[in-house]
């Protein structure tokens, strides 16, 4: 009986022990799996902040450029390695934590302090079995732990790549959006100098901020939208997001770009005629009437350059006081650039290629630069032409004629009529564009305009037609009057899309109120109607 209740108490210890032992070890596996856990969060907040132990930020040294590396391009792959490094180094250091408290529970040292239990082995009596259970809790801690953390950083992972996954993406497609939709607007870069003239992929922009150059604006590693600046200034990557604003120069000889070049259709326009033709003339009352045009709403100009917007201020201070205009002294000229853009109403009436807007290069050279073969050559800007602007001027064969009256003479003689004969000028034009490979040159329509017409009406024996004239007259009376049939027919021959327009540029410009059909304007609007810029004003057909 005696070994019954003996056999019975120590089995009822032996449950109350066990029992104690499985609460000690169940405690002590969530404990163990929320230390791992807030480790994590530790290590996560200590690898993604600021402070000196933080993941190392990729400056634009590392980045090979002037800006930042994106995000998602480098940075975020470094921050989640600088987090599991750090999560891993404290978890070795909680874990010899734990191997000292399991030692201290083996040898019975966790209770020394207790007064009550003064037995050296009633201590490891207790304290070995306290350390199975916590081994045991330790062991599915971790186990449980690891789990979570597992799923923790997985999804971490598997969020962190989707993310950056997803902006790069975005980065390409918005590239190559940004590729297709200049070609599909026909819209390319050229840079506009005499001394380079080179086709441009992409100008190098210059940060607003710190004025430091990018050459390599695009959705990229840099950035998807935007990109940071070595100053710390976000920069537009897409002409949609602001690019365009942006100071631009040219990457082969580094000058500065018209304001704008990106986002319109890119119109080149050489004017091409003989010394005093009058392709100045024509040029400035040929702006002074689109200006006029712009200010009466019917579409909207803009100067792409302070220089074009300066010597305009000039010529036309002139031309309006009746002032002849000097004659251009460059043999290779700067582009005469501006912007024309429907306005309000009139922009959804802009069809073609050119959309709503077309960036304009006009170039004037001096009339010596046709003067020759040579000369002509080093009008690199011809292998560009979308249209030519040909300037003829019949006094220079009628003032040599012995037809003139003598009381027209004076007025004849002030009009300084052209050296040359126009022929000559237009054969070696047509000549360098053989010569440059210009497989489609029948196809660049060309504006033949008649200079002086106000000197050729006051001679009534000459017959020059009326402003309203039509082409047809006029390239008639060019033939049977002024003695240039064979100019006239060459055109025919070389050319597809000829018209004929007489001008009185020095009249026009004195015009105080938007100009009618027949002015200087007339001309470069046609052209520029034949290069996909169209609507109700910017399609002044014959």
């Amino acid at each position: 009986m005696d070994d019954l209740w003996v056999r019975l108490l120590w089995g009822a210890w032996g449950m109350i022990f066990g029992t104690v032992l499985t609460g000690f070890a169940v405690l002590v596996s969530p404990v163990v799996t929320v230390v791992w856990l807030v480790l994590l969060m530790q290590s996560a907040r200590t690898a993604l902040g600021t402070g000196p132990d933080s993941a190392a930020v990729i400056g634009p040294d590392q980045a090979g450029d002037t800006a930042y590396a994106a995000y998602f391009s480098t940075q975020a792959t470094v921050d989640l390695r600088e987090l599991w490094a750090q999560w891993v180094e404290r978890l070795i250091e909680s874990r010899q934590s734990a191997m000292k408290a399991l030692d201290r529970l083996w040898q019975g040292d966790v209770f020394k302090n207790n007064t009550w239990l003064t037995n050296e082995t009633w201590r490891r009596l207790l304290g070995r079995p306290a350390f199975l259970a916590g081994w045991i809790g330790l062991v599915c801690g971790a186990l449980l732990g690891a789990v979570c953390c597992a799923i923790v950083l997985g999804l971490t992972w598997a969020a962190m790549f989707a993310v950056t996954g997803g902006l790069r993406l975005t980065a390409r497609l918005a590239r190559t959006a940004d590729w297709a939709q200049l070609r599909i607007r026909g819209i390319y870069l050229r840079c506009p100098h005499p001394w380079c003239f080179e086709r441009i992929t992409l100008p190098r922009y210059t940060c607003h901020a710190c004025g430091i150059e990018h050459d390599d604006l695009r959705p990229g590693p840099l950035g998807a939208l935007h990109r940071i600046c070595t100053c710390g200034e976000p920069l537009p990557t897409l002409s949609m997001t602001g690019r365009h604003r942006l100071a631009a120069s040219c990457h082969a000889c580094r000058s500065e770009l018209p304001t704008g070049l990106g986002t319109s259709r890119l119109v080149h326009i050489p004017l091409v005629g003989d010394t005093s033709a009058g392709k100045t003339t024509v040029l400035i009352a040929a702006t002074i009437c689109l200006d006029s045009m712009a200010r009466a709403g019917a579409f909207e100009l803009r100067f792409a350059s302070a220089r074009s917007s300066a010597d305009f201020d000039a010529a036309a201070l002139l031309l309006r006081s009746g002032t002849p205009v000097a004659a251009t002294s460059t043999p290779v000229p700067s582009a005469f650039m501006f912007e024309l853009r429907a306005a309000g109403a009139h922009r959804s009436r802009l069809p073609g290629r050119g959309g709503a807007r077309g960036l304009i290069y006009l170039y004037d050279p001096m009339g010596e630069s046709f003067a020759s073969t040579d000369a002509v050559r080093t009008q690199r800007y011809l292998a560009h032409a979308d249209g030519i602007l040909l300037v003829v001027d019949p006094l220079a064969v009628l003032a040599r004629g012995a037809d003139l009256p003598a009381e027209y003479a004076p007025a004849v003689s002030a009009a300084q009529p052209a050296p040359g004969h126009p022929m000559a000028a237009y054969d070696r034009v047509i000549a360098d564009l053989s010569v440059r490979g210009r497989r489609n040159s029948r196809r660049i329509p060309i504006a033949v305009a008649v200079s002086k017409s106000d000197v050729l009406r006051q001679v009534a024996e000459w017959g020059f037609p009326a402003p309203e004239g039509e082409s047809a007259e006029i390239a008639a009376w060019l033939d049977a009057t002024a003695g240039l049939g064979n100019l006239v027919r060459s055109l025919r021959k070389d050319f597809r899309d000829v018209t004929y327009w007489g001008l009185s540029a020095a009249a026009d410009a004195r015009l105080a109120r938007p100009p009618r059909r027949g002015t200087a304007a007339d001309p470069i609007l046609w052209l520029l109607g034949r290069n996909g810029l169209r609507s109700e004003h910017l399609d002044r057909t014959r």
